[in-house]
């Protein structure tokens, strides 16, 4: 499987710290003024073009965590998808490794 050729906490970790950054890359995105404003709308649009495709719970996953203006909490986003905690950690990480293998903005997927 492809997933054995990745080393997925590095990869989920980059992909967290763009999904991170989702908040400010929308003001920027917004902001018709600043000098970032076309890569912010660009950066923007390969995001939702990334999760586009993607069913719940994933999707749920990404944006209760990472796309909300206020992020939810792992446990709180587990109990209202449904999910012990175990599942739901690992239904976290293999939609953070899906993002990785579908965003095409740059490279996430981080090799062994």
């Amino acid at each position: 499987m492809w997933v054995n050729q990745f080393d997925y906490r590095v990869t989920t970790k980059a992909v967290k710290q763009l999904l991170k950054q989702y908040a400010t890359i929308r003001r920027l995105a917004i902001n018709s003024n600043h000098p970032f404003h076309k890569q912010a709308r660009q950066e923007l649009e390969c995001i939702k073009t990334t999760l586009k495709d993607f069913d719940d719970p994933y999707l749920s996953i990404i944006k209760m965590c990472y796309l909300s203006d206020y992020p939810k909490k792992d446990e709180f986003v587990a109990s209202h998808i449904g999910y012990g905690k175990t599942q739901y950690y690992k239904m976290k990480r293999d939609a953070l490794l899906m993002f990785a293998e579908r965003y095409s903005n740059q490279e996430l997927l981080k090799a062994k």
